[in-house]
C-alpha cells in the first residue's frame, strides 16, 4: 500500500468491502458480518486467486485457540452469505477439496487517505459500527490480543481529559471521601463540554492500575499513566471553617495548561462553587468553545453535600462489586435528595444489571430515564442501556451499548456489558472480541478474566477457560467466586477431581457462598453421585436463606431426580420451588416446565434468560420431551435442533449437548447418533452419559474396540458413582 495511505475499500462487482468501517455492502445494502469472518474476507481480498490453505487461516485467526474445522467452516459460510455466494455454485469463493479456498472474483482496490478516527454515522447496524474500532487493531494480522496498550486516540477533535484523585491536605480523615468525590464532580461538569471526552472514575482507575499507579505520584507520572491529553489533579485543605480547593490541568509533558482555586465559607456551598470552578477550567482549556459550552456546563446533580458523600462512597462499593453495600449507600443519598437523578439510576443499575433483579431496578431507572435530560450525553446513554436491560429489551440494550462505544471508544464498562448481552444471545465470538478489547484496556481487571473464562467454556475452549480462571485467581486470591469460576471451567472440561478441589477452596474461603454449593451439587450429579447431588442442592433450601438460592436449590434437586427418573421426588421438589416467588432472572428455572412435562401439558410461558436466549434452551428441551411423550419424533428432533442453536449457560443444570444424539439413539438412527454424540463430546468432554450411549452405539455397529474405549472413559468419570445405577453394571459387563 502506498506510504501515507490507509486501509482500502475493495470492490467486487456490486459488492463493496470497506476495511475502514468494517462494513460490507451488496447492491448498496449493508450486510451484517461477524468480526472474525470480516477479517477472513479481507484476507481473501488481499490475496485474490491464490490458494489459501485451511492451516493458514487457522494459524492467522485461531492461533493458540483450540477449535475444530467446524469453526472455520462456519466462518466461510458467513463470508459466502455476505458475498451472496452459494456452496454448490460459488461465484467468488471456490473450495479446493482437502486443501483450502481460492477467491476467484475480480477485486478492485481503492486506497483511502488516513483520517482521524471519528464516530461512525448512525445506521441500522450499530454493532458493526462499534466493532470497527476493534477491527482496526486486528485487520493487519491474525492475533487480536493487544499485549500492551499504547496511546489511545481521542474521538474526533475532542481532547481526552482524566481527572485523578485529589490530595487531602486537611488532616481530617472524615473528608477522605472527597479525594474521589471532587474528581467525580469536576468530571461531571467537564463532560458537558462539547469539545472534551472526559474519562470516568472507572476508566481512570483502570489505566492507573495498568500502569502500576495507584493514583499517587507526580502530575507528570499520572498524566502518562492515564494516556489522556490533559490530566487534572488537585488538593483540598481546611482554613478554620473554610475549605480551599486547588485544581491544575497539565499535559502529557507536565506543562501546566490551566490552574484554578476556590474557597468556600461553608462546606454546603462546595458543590455549586465547584461547578463554577469546572466551568472556568473548561474555558481556560478551550477558550474558543466558551460560547457554545456555556449552557452545557451546569452539571449540578445535587446541592446536598451529604447526599453526594453517600453517592461517592456507593460508587466505590459498586466498583469493587459489593452490590448490597453500594445499594444501601445510594439509598441514603436518594433519601437525602429525592431528585438526585444519578443516585436513582445507579440503584436501578445495581439491581437490574449485576444483581439481575429487573423488577426491583425498573422503578428507579424509570424515574432516572424520565429525568435524563439533566445529565450528560454519556450518562443518558448508559441509563438507556440499563433501563432496556431492566425491561428485558435486550435488542435495545445492545443498540444502546453499541452506540455508546461508537461515540466513546474507551468506555471499558460498555465493552464488558455489551459482551455479556451478546453472550446471552449466543453471539460468543463477538462477545470474546469485545472482552479481549476490554482486557487490553485494563489487563488487571478480574471481572474481564471471569467473563472470558465463562465465554470460553461455553464455546468448548476449555484450556482457555481454565487459563482465564487461573488469572482471575492470581488477581483476586481471596475471592471465593474466583475459585468457583475455576471449578466450573474444570467441570465443563470433564476434570471432575480438580473441580471438586476448587469448589472446596471456594467454600473454605466463604462457607456462606451458596452458588458454589449449588454448582457442586450439579457436579455430583454429573459424576453419578445422584444422592449427593440432591442432598447438596437441598442444603440450600433452608428458611434462613435468600429466596433466589432456595428456589434454585429446589429446582436443581427436581432436575437431578427427574434426570435419573425419580418421578415422584422430582414432582414434589418442583412444586416446592414454585411456592417461592422471585423477581428477575434465574439461570436455570425448569420447575414450571418440568411439572408440565410430567403432567403431559404444554407450557403456557417461556423461560427467558438474562441477556437473551439462555432460558430458551430449557424451553426447547421440554417441548422436545413432550413431543416424545406424544409420539411425534420429527417434532422432537426439530425442537432439539433449535435447542442446539442456543448455547448453554456456563453454570446451567446440565449442558444437554447430547440430547439430539440421545433422540437419534432411541429412534434407532445409530449412525446419526454416533455423529451427534461425537460432536457433543468435543464440546463438553465431561458428559458421562453421552460417553455411555456413544459406547452402546458403537456396540450396535460392531465397533467393539471403540465401544470399550468409551466404556472405560465413562467408568473413569463415574468412578465414585452410586453403586445401584444400571449404567455402571452395563458398562462393567461390556468390559
Amino acid at each position: 500500500m502506498p506510504e501515507g495511505l490507509g486501509p482500502s475499500i475493495y470492490r467486487i462487482d456490486d459488492i463493496e468491502v470497506d476495511a475502514i468501517r468494517a462494513v460490507v455492502r451488496r447492491g448498496g445494502v449493508e450486510i451484517p458480518l461477524q468480526p472474525k469472518a470480516f477479517r477472513v474476507l479481507v484476507h481473501f481480498l488481499q490475496n485474490p486467486d491464490r490458494l489459501i490453505a485451511k492451516e493458514e487461516l487457522l494459524d492467522l485467526y485461531w492461533k493458540d485457540t483450540a477449535v475444530t474445522d467446524d469453526a472455520l467452516t462456519q466462518c466461510i459460510a458467513y463470508v459466502r452469505r455476505a458475498l451472496g455466494d452459494t456452496h454448490r455454485n460459488p461465484a467468488y469463493l471456490k473450495t479446493v477439496p482437502r486443501m483450502g479456498y481460492r477467491f476467484v472474483g475480480t477485486v478492485t482496490e481503492v486506497p483511502v487517505r488516513e483520517t482521524p478516527a471519528v464516530p461512525a454515522p448512525r445506521s441500522r447496524r450499530p454493532f458493526l459500527r462499534a466493532v470497527a474500532v476493534l477491527l482496526a487493531v486486528s485487520l493487519g494480522g491474525g492475533a487480536y490480543w493487544v499485549a500492551a496498550p499504547g496511546p489511545i486516540p481521542t474521538v474526533g477533535a475532542k481532547r481526552q481529559i482524566a481527572v485523578v484523585r485529589f490530595d487531602n491536605l486537611s488532616g481530617q480523615a472524615d473528608l477522605d471521601w472527597l479525594r474521589d468525590g471532587l474528581p467525580d464532580m469536576l468530571a461531571t461538569t467537564l463532560s458537558r463540554s462539547l469539545v472534551f471526552e472526559v474519562l470516568s472514575r472507572e476508566q481512570v482507575n483502570s489505566r492507573l492500575r495498568t500502569s502500576n499507579q495507584a493514583g499517587s505520584g507526580s502530575d507528570l507520572e499520572r498524566a502518562r499513566a492515564t494516556r489522556a491529553s490533559v490530566v487534572i489533579a488537585g488538593s483540598f485543605s481546611m482554613l478554620g471553617e473554610s475549605m480551599r480547593v486547588d485544581a491544575r490541568a497539565t499535559d502529557a509533558n507536565g506543562a501546566i495548561l490551566a490552574a484554578e482555586n476556590m474557597t468556600v465559607d461553608r462546606k454546603g456551598q462546595l458543590l455549586s462553587q465547584l461547578d463554577f470552578l469546572g466551568a472556568r477550567l473548561a474555558a481556560r482549556l478551550a477558550p474558543r468553545s466558551q460560547d457554545r459550552d456555556r449552557r452545557q456546563l451546569s452539571s449540578l446533580m445535587t446541592d446536598n453535600l451529604e447526599a453526594y458523600r453517600y453517592y461517592s462512597l456507593g460508587l466505590e462499593k459498586a466498583e469493587s462489586l459489593q452490590t448490597p453495600e453500594a445499594i444501601a449507600l445510594l439509598e441514603k443519598a436518594l433519601a437525602l435528595d429525592p431528585s438526585f437523578v444519578m443516585a436513582q439510576a445507579r440503584i436501578g443499575y445495581a439491581y437490574a444489571v449485576p444483581g439481575a433483579y429487573p423488577g426491583k431496578g425498573r422503578p428507579y431507572l424509570e424515574k432516572a430515564f424520565r429525568a435524563a435530560a439533566r445529565l450528560t450525553e454519556k450518562d443518558r446513554q448508559h441509563i438507556l442501556a440499563w433501563y432496556s436491560i431492566a425491561n428485558q429489551d435486550y435488542d435495545r440494550a445492545i443498540r444502546a451499548y453499541s452506540e455508546l462505544i461508537a461515540a466513546y471508544p474507551n468506555e471499558e464498562e460498555a465493552y464488558f456489558r455489551l459482551a455479556m448481552l451478546l453472550r446471552g444471545e449466543s453471539r460468543h465470538e463477538e462477545a470474546a472480541e469485545l472482552l479481549r478489547h476490554a482486557n487490553a484496556m485494563d489487563p488487571d481487571d478480574p471481572k474481564i478474566y471471569n467473563a472470558l473464562s465463562s465465554v470460553s467454556s461455553e464455546m468448548g475452549r476449555h484450556s482457555d477457560a481454565i487459563a482465564m480462571a487461573e488469572r482471575y485467581i492470581a488477581l483476586a486470591p481471596s475471592d471465593a467466586n474466583a475459585y468457583d469460576s475455576l471449578a466450573l471451567s474444570y467441570q465443563s472440561a470433564g476434570q471432575f477431581d480438580d473441580a471438586l478441589e476448587a469448589y472446596r477452596k471456594a467454600l473454605e474461603l466463604d462457607p456462606a457462598f451458596r452458588i458454589a454449593s449449588l454448582h457442586r451439587g450439579l457436579l455430583y450429579a454429573q459424576m453419578g453421585r445422584v444422592r449427593d447431588g440432591v442432598r447438596e442442592s437441598l442444603r440450600n433450601t433452608g428458611a434462613g436463606l435468600g429466596d433466589r438460592d432456595r428456589r434454585r436449590g429446589w429446582d436443581q434437586a427436581a432436575w437431578i431426580d427427574w434426570r435419573f427418573r425419580h418421578w415422584d421426588a422430582a414432582r414434589s421438589e418442583a412444586e416446592q420451588a414454585l411456592k417461592i416467588p422471585i423477581d428477575g432472572w434465574v439461570n436455570s428455572n425448569p420447575a414450571y416446565l418440568l411439572i408440565r412435562t410430567i403432567d403431559f401439558q404444554l407450557p403456557a410461558t417461556s423461560v427467558v434468560g438474562r441477556g437473551g436466549k439462555f432460558g430458551s434452551r430449557h424451553q426447547y428441551y421440554f417441548l422436545a420431551e413432550q413431543a416424545r411423550l406424544r409420539g411425534r419424533p420429527e417434532d422432537r428432533l426439530d425442537m432439539l435442533r433449535q435447542m442446539l442453536r442456543v448455547r448453554t449457560a456456563w453454570s446451567d443444570m446440565e449442558p444437554r449437548e447430547d440430547a439430539l444424539g440421545e433422540a437419534y439413539f432411541e429412534l434407532g438412527r445409530t449412525d446419526d447418533a454416533i455423529v451427534e454424540y461425537e460432536r457433543a463430546l468435543r464440546v463438553f468432554p465431561g458428559m458421562a452419559l453421552a460417553r455411555f450411549h456413544l459406547a452402546l452405539s458403537y456396540q450396535r455397529r460392531g465397533r467393539t474396540a471403540e465401544a470399550k474405549a468409551q466404556f472405560q472413559q465413562f467408568l473413569a468419570l463415574w468412578k465414585h458413582a452410586d453403586s445401584d445405577l444400571h449404567e455402571l453394571a452395563e458398562a462393567r459387563r461390556a468390559l
